[in-house]
């Protein structure tokens, strides 16, 4: 029974992780029809921004988390405007493929970076975790679970509560209609990448 909370514990931690990614995942396949396979890619990129900016230029871990959010922001700009929107004409294959190919790139691009030796960060929190009963409550999986829930949450309020989380849901739902209603099509779909960009990178930070 030890081992299966346990195991529950750490599963839960795990499976916030994902639930970031696939956050940013759903928000661009609403919006463009398009599943982006480069997601994963913008996790493990924004985990290297924090090796660099904490690592190798020894910023202080605030700074360099604010900075790495902001790297990813621009990423998910430039990967709207080189990736998606030249091909926002065509059909879903192109672009499917367009995503793969940078996947490609920034996997491999950061591989003849840094090599294929694994990066470590410093913990969030002094306190490696705390035992609960017969758990061990790691201090990181209750920093993202924490994380998960609030972002969850403030999701819901914003599309559901703010008219720009308006503007977007009509836009994802249909282009056409929502251009007839004064809404800037491509500058709702540039929020998305953006925002699905960060929550990617948010979910690498947060394992790294």
């Amino acid at each position: 029974m030890d081992l299966v909370l346990q195991l529950l514990f750490t599963g839960i931690g795990i499976g916030a992780v994902y639930a970031l990614v696939a956050l940013g995942f759903v928000l661009i396949f609403r919006a463009t029809n398009v599943v982006n396979f480069a997601q994963g890619e913008f996790s493990m990129v924004a985990a290297y921004l924090m090796v660099v900016f904490a690592v190798d230029l020894a910023l202080p871990y605030w700074l360099s988390f604010l900075l790495a959010l902001a790297g990813m922001a621009i990423l998910g700009a430039v990967f709207n405007l080189g990736v998606y929107y030249p091909l926002r004409h065509r059909t879903y294959l192109p672009v499917i493929i367009a995503t793969i190919g940078a996947s490609i790139l920034m996997a491999n691009g950061v591989l003849a970076l840094y090599g294929p030796q694994p990066q470590v960060l410093e913990g969030w929190f002094e306190t490696p975790g705390i035992q609960l009963g017969p758990v061990y409550l790691d201090s990181q999986y209750l920093l993202i679970i924490v994380v998960t829930m609030i972002l969850v949450a403030f999701n819901y309020w914003f599309f559901e509560k703010t008219m720009l989380g308006k503007k977007l849901q009509a836009t994802s739902q249909d282009k056409e209609m929502a251009s007839l209603l004064g809404i800037s099509v491509s500058t709702m779909i540039m929020i998305t990448f953006i925002y699905s960009a960060v929550l990617g990178g948010l979910a690498g930070i947060l394992v790294a």
